[in-house]
C-alpha cells in the first residue's frame, strides 16, 4: 500500500526500495542498504542521495561509519509545499510567456487551425481553455449552441463542465440540442438554467457522438471508442449552414 502511494507521489521504483529498505530496519549504513536491496553501491548512493535532498532520507553520524535514516513523515508534507511552489513559479512564468508572446511583432500573424485535434487527456481542460473564445463567436452570430448530444458524453465529462459553465455564459447565450431520452438527461434539465433546452429524439436512433454548432466553429466529440477524441473545426459557411438546417428541425420538431 505504501509503495503504490509514493509511487503515485512521484517517487521511481530504485527510490521507493531504498527509503522503504531504511524505513523497515530504522538505521542502515550505504553498503548494507546495497545488501538489503540488492542495487550496486554506486546506484544505492545515487538513489539516496536524490533522497536526502528531498528531505526524506538522512544522515546519521552518531558512529564511524555514516549511516540512512527515514525522516519524520512529516517530511512528505514538505516535499507537497516544494511541489506547489514550484508549479506556482512555473505558472507564473508560463503566464509571463504568454504575454511575451502576444506582444511580440509576430504575434499579430498568428493564425489559428482551421481543424484542431483533441486527444482524451485534453478534453476536459480544452472546454476551459476555449470557453472565452466559442462564447465570442457565439456572441457574434446567433447566440445559440445547436446540434446533439451523446449521453456517454454527458455521462463521462458533461456534469461538472455543464454546471461551470452556465454559471459563468452570457446571460444572451442559449442551448438548443437534440438528445435522447434518458434519465440523465431529465435530472440535468432539472438542474440546468431554462436557456439550455434539450429536445428529446423521437426515433429510435440513438446519438453515438456529438456534434454542436458553436458560432463559427463546428465540434464533435467521440466517446464511443477509445481514446476519445474531440475535433474542432472553424468554418464559418460550413457553421452557417448546419446552424439553418438544425434551426429548421427545431422548429420542425416543436
Amino acid at each position: 500500500m505504501l509503495k503504490d502511494i509514493l509511487a503515485k507521489i512521484g517517487l521511481s521504483e530504485k527510490e521507493i526500495t531504498v527509503y522503504t529498505s531504511v524505513l523497515e530496519h530504522g538505521r542502515l549504513s550505504y553498503t548494507d542498504l546495497s545488501k538489503k536491496t540488492g542495487l550496486n553501491r554506486t546506484t544505492t548512493y545515487s538513489v539516496a542521495q536524490e533522497l536526502l535532498s528531498n528531505g526524506m532520507l538522512q544522515e546519521d553520524f552518531s558512529s564511524p561509519v555514516k549511516a540512512l535514516v527515514a525522516a519524520p513523515p512529516e517530511a512528505l508534507a514538505a516535499m507537497a509545499t516544494e511541489e506547489e511552489t514550484r508549479l506556482e513559479k512555473k505558472k507564473q512564468l508560463v503566464n509571463e510567456a504568454i504575454e511575451e508572446i502576444r506582444s511580440a511583432p509576430s504575434a499579430a500573424g498568428y493564425v489559428a487551425p482551421a481543424i484542431t485535434y483533441i486527444p482524451q487527456q485534453r478534453i476536459q481542460q480544452y472546454f476551459k481553455q476555449r470557453n472565452d473564445v466559442w462564447n465570442a463567436s457565439l456572441m457574434a452570430t446567433d447566440k445559440t449552441w445547436w446540434g446533439y448530444n451523446d449521453i456517454d458524453f454527458i455521462k463521462q465529462y458533461s456534469t461538472e463542465w455543464l454546471s461551470w459553465y452556465w454559471e459563468l455564459a452570457p446571460k444572451e447565450i442559449l442551448l438548443k440540442l437534440f438528445s435522447n431520452d434518458e434519465k440523465i438527461e431529465h435530472e440535468l434539465k432539472n438542474r440546468m438554467p431554462e436557456r439550455r433546452e434539450i429536445r428529446f429524439w423521437k426515433g429510435e436512433h440513438v446519438f453515438t457522438g456529438s456534434l454542436w454548432i458553436v458560432g463559427e466553429y463546428v465540434i464533435t466529440v467521440n466517446v464511443r471508442q477509445s481514446p476519445h477524441y474531440l475535433i474542432e473545426m472553424r468554418d464559418p459557411a460550413l457553421a452557417q449552414n448546419l446552424r439553418t438546417v438544425f434551426a429548421e428541425m427545431w422548429k420542425l420538431t416543436s
